[in-house]
């Protein structure tokens, strides 16, 4: 004889929650992109992981958020619309390299959102702050607020304090 008992409490629900995203900070003393952020993106986008690269200050190949860059299958690499890269310290940017570059942190703000990439990799942003195109609250904000699934990268020379306190890993460079 087969009994079967029935109960009337409904099974539990199982959920499959991603993992948060992580914040990495890769500072150096000089301006420079390390070679191994790159390689980390490389090996992201083989492994299947949506990347964006997203260079606000380097320019001179016509890119913009109209023109990114497919380096391979899930990785994608945009520049500001800029005809020439832009030097911190000197900068004396003109008003259309403002706004082109203004159209590219609002173009990485929706990335944020994590959609479609689960990975970005933000090449000198902190130096939009240093030039006064973007607040460090707004920074820090736009950052601390991102889709739960994503990673974030952050290279630069000047990370606000703010920044390097959500950061999960802080790397110093020294050269």
């Amino acid at each position: 004889m087969v009994a079967q008992i029935e109960s009337h409490l409904s099974p539990p629900k199982l959920a499959r929650k991603l993992p948060r995203g992580i914040v990495q900070v890769f500072t150096t003393p000089d301006r420079c992109f390390p070679t191994d952020v790159m390689v980390n993106a490389w090996r992201a986008a083989g492994q299947g992981t949506a990347v964006l690269i997203v260079q606000f200050l380097q320019g001179g190949i016509g890119q913009g958020v109209a023109h990114p860059r497919r380096l391979l299958q899930r990785l994608d690499w945009v520049r500001a619309d800029l005809h020439r890269p832009i030097d911190v310290s000197n900068p004396a940017l003109t008003a259309a390299e403002k706004e082109n570059i203004l159209s590219l942190w609002r173009f990485t703000q929706g990335c944020l959102q994590g959609y479609p990439y689960q990975m970005l990799v933000l090449d000198e942003v902190c130096a939009l702050v240093e030039l006064g195109l973007l607040g460090e609250g707004e920074l820090i904000d736009s950052v601390a607020d991102r889709a739960d699934n994503l990673d974030v990268v952050i290279t630069g020379v000047n990370v606000p304090a703010g920044l390097l306190a959500i950061a999960d890993q802080v790397t110093h460079r020294r050269i």
